[in-house]
């Protein structure tokens, strides 16, 4: 593990253009609709969203799946400080072959592979992240037919950076295990213990696993819960979820695998996204993680949208 940084270094914008946010929004033709040298795409594929069911919606379940998940949702009665303490993020990166072929097209008219469009957007969330504090830490899971752990925590954003680069071969998957990745989680993180008040004493630090799955033909399964009910039994771990995928249909398996990603918010905290196709949503989702997960509001309570002053008088 690298040792802990000054309080005065900083990490200077990359040199290499392909994480540079005027590059990648430039490439892309994000945000140059009123430029006349860009050619404008025709009319886009509307972007066909899944719904996300509500923490408090009812859902069908067995009762021993009822009885884990309600002794797990107390934990978000806790009054824990809101404070940014350094985060311990584990980036658990899908690297099946879908992920290299559904297509992005930007308004200019380019195609993109997602795999390529979330590592750009993981360089601009990780440099971000170091510079908002520079203790937060950052690991690198790879998820193919399980997941591996293949770089251990780093403050160094360019390190993870480096090495997200270095994986560039996907294979065809035909099933992924979430067990596989409570378990490689558990292994390889520390959960925090605060001895006291909670509700006054911050962690030295919090745990979140961001998981970004790309399949729209394999649906997620689970052959073992034990280590997702040791990681959510702590207040300071947190799993998102960004789910990149097809548009909606009766031949695949989106809205089951959806379903599924939401399921694992059991304490009602994670931010689960998904998007079809739309490059500029891509990156206003992966902005929207940068918040700290014990500051940030509930995913439901969020807004977006700048209001008018003329309507705020």
């Amino acid at each position: 593990m690298d040792p802990i940084p000054t309080q005065s270094r900083s990490i200077s914008p990359s040199p290499n253009p392909l994480y540079g946010l005027d590059s990648v929004l430039q490439e892309e033709g994000i945000g140059n609709e009123n430029d006349p040298n860009v050619q404008q795409a025709p009319v886009s594929v509307p972007d066909q969203g899944l719904r996300r069911r509500s923490h408090t919606e009812p859902v069908e379940k067995d009762d021993s799946d009822f009885n884990e998940a309600d002794q797990i949702s107390g934990i978000t009665d806790l009054n824990y400080p809101r404070v940014n303490c350094p985060e311990k993020i584990v980036i658990c990166l899908d690297m099946s072959s879908e992920m290299n072929k559904l297509s992005f097209r930007s308004r200019s008219g380019d195609k993109f592979a997602p795999l390529k469009l979330i590592k750009r957007a993981l360089g601009l969330f990780l440099q971000t992240k170091s510079k908002l504090n520079h203790y937060h830490q950052f690991a690198l899971v790879i998820m193919q037919e399980e997941a591996c752990w293949v770089s251990d925590f780093t403050y160094s954003a360019r390190e993870i950076i480096h090495n997200l680069e270095e994986y560039s071969t996907t294979s065809e998957c035909t099933s992924f295990d979430l067990s596989t990745l409570y378990n490689t989680l558990k292994e390889n993180v520390e959960l925090p213990v605060v001895l006291g008040d909670q509700s006054v004493i911050p962690p030295s630090h919090v745990v979140r696993a961001i998981f970004i799955y790309g399949r729209s033909q394999c649906q997620l399964s689970f052959s073992d819960k034990e280590a997702q009910k040791f990681l959510e039994s702590s207040p300071y771990f947190f799993l998102d979820a960004f789910y990149i995928h097809e548009p909606v249909a009766d031949d695949n398996k989106c809205e089951e695998t959806f379903n599924t990603l939401c399921d694992l918010d059991c304490k009602g905290l994670s931010y689960i996204v998904e998007i079809s196709r739309n490059p500029t949503k891509l990156h206003d989702y992966m902005a929207q993680l940068l918040a700290h997960p014990l500051q940030r509001p509930l995913q439901s309570d969020t807004a977006y949208k700048i209001q008018p002053l003329d309507e705020i008088r």
